[in-house]
């Protein structure tokens, strides 16, 4: 579990989810034409948005904590 609170904490791993969160989103706008596929697009497009709404929490949360224990180590000096 800290290794994934590490993880979520990392800027680098926020800017490879910014880049990820582009492409997810911009795929079917691109290979998606045809007009009949629609219904399957809106349910790509909500999968996605939801996986990516709960990483942001995740990422949030693990902010908040790594910001607890700095201000729990700072009390204590």
């Amino acid at each position: 579990m800290r290794r994934l609170r590490a993880l979520l904490g990392e800027t680098e791993f926020h800017i490879f989810l910014f880049f990820l969160c582009i492409f997810l989103f911009g795929w079917p706008f691109v290979s998606f034409s045809d007009v009949a596929r629609l219904e399957i697009v809106f349910i790509y497009l909500f999968i996605i948005w939801s996986a990516v709404i709960f990483l942001l929490y995740l990422v949030g949360r693990s902010q908040t904590e790594k910001d607890k224990l700095e201000a729990n180590r700072f009390e204590s000096r």
